[in-house]
């Protein structure tokens, strides 16, 4: 899988999706940051619905993703 090679080479990157369309929601609080990764279920129709991929929480002075 293209996905799992990508993630191999490259140590730092923590998630890829290459086969799904959506878009990435980055909220930043003041202690925390959380990334969510939706994706919509369709691109042929409109309002197809969306799910959420994957999501990343990282706490302010941490180096690890939850």
């Amino acid at each position: 899988m293209m996905e799992a090679g990508l993630l191999k080479v490259n140590p730092h990157v923590k998630y890829v999706n290459d086969r799904d369309h959506g878009y990435l929601l980055l909220t930043l609080f003041p202690n925390q940051a959380k990334a969510e990764w939706y994706y919509v279920n369709t691109l042929r129709k409109p309002d197809s619905g969306e799910f959420l991929g994957k999501s990343f929480v990282i706490t302010k002075g941490s180096t690890l993703l939850k």
